[in-house]
């Protein structure tokens, strides 16, 4: 089996999973997979401060370890505000809905049309894999997959939609793929190619661990709760 099918399989599992905590009634099954995904990705985080070279200087050490604290945190807060508005279901598929049509749409893209109308890659020192048609792609479909469903929900435009869910519809592709590159950076100081440990990848297989796969929600949920808290 390819890894591009285990990885259609795990997605199509995952949302089986995922959309009925969203949508139930009862929070407590959507509160106890929050508390999952952030405790196995922040033990990614911490299997991959400690999967180290010994020849590592002080410099990398020091790096490391802030991008782990930081990671830790930003999984933590990130959880921690979907847990919040766990009743207010139509927020929180929008944060779903974007920052995952990033993610499908910058691979698919990348997959499909990468290098070829530009043959610079955007990040390569981070992300050498990552091409401009599929981060493009990907911060396109998620604007138009926000619009599409706030003017679903509400039928209105998005223009008369709070100021919050207003950037996060516009922004959050680019949110998305802040947290995807923070992931790279990350993991590219440690040296190491995928976040996920022993056991996570045999829980997710094709999606390099939880921390690859749900940091970029994670910084989407904890922009969209920093915007709630000043406007």
């Amino acid at each position: 089996m390819s890894n591009f099918v285990r990885r259609v399989l795990t997605a199509l599992i995952l949302a089986a999973i995922c959309l009925p905590a969203i949508f139930l009634t009862n929070t407590a099954p959507l509160i106890a997979l929050c508390v999952i995904v952030a405790a196995l990705s922040a033990i990614e985080v911490y299997d991959i401060m400690h999967r180290r070279d010994q020849s590592y200087t002080t410099t990398i050490s020091v790096k490391l370890a802030f991008f782990g604290v930081f990671a830790m945190i930003i999984c933590a807060c990130g959880a921690g505000f979907v847990v919040r508005i766990a009743d207010r279901k139509p927020e929180l598929f929008m944060l779903v809905l974007v920052a995952f049509s990033f993610d499908i749409a910058a691979y698919c893209v990348g997959k499909l049309a990468g290098g070829k109308m530009f043959h610079l890659r955007p990040f390569p020192k981070l992300s050498p894999n990552k091409t401009w048609e599929g981060t493009l792609g990907g911060i396109v479909l998620s604007i138009f997959v926000g619009i599409v469903y706030i003017q679903l929900i509400t039928g209105e435009s998005l223009a008369s939609a709070p100021l919050p869910i207003r950037v996060i519809v516009c922004l959050g592709g680019i949110i998305a793929c802040l947290g995807d590159l923070y992931g790279s950076a990350f993991k590219r100081t440690a040296g190491v190619k995928d976040s996920g440990t022993k056991l996570t990848t045999k829980i997710m297989p094709g999606h390099g661990g939880f921390l690859d796969r749900f940091l970029s929600l994670f910084f989407v949920s904890l922009a969209y709760g920093i915007l709630n808290i000043f406007f």
